[in-house]
């Protein structure tokens, strides 16, 4: 049995998440994430029709609103 070993794109691609991949972490529903989006509320970039966000701005934009 082989162990895949990860690359750092690999590691790199793990950090960009979909709206769904953002909404099944905080367990919130996609709408949700759209309008955070939309508000600018949430880090995040646009590549044609998708929204695309980063684990990591997401994680310190949650940590900067803990109170």
């Amino acid at each position: 049995m082989t162990v895949p070993v990860s690359t750092p794109e690999d590691t790199d691609r793990a950090d960009v998440c979909t709206v769904a991949d953002v909404a099944r972490w905080l367990g919130v529903n996609k709408k949700t994430v759209y309008d955070a989006v939309n508000r600018r509320e949430l880090p995040s970039a646009r590549l044609g029709r998708r929204v695309l966000l980063s684990r990591t701005a997401i994680t310190a934009w949650l940590a900067g609103r803990l109170r």
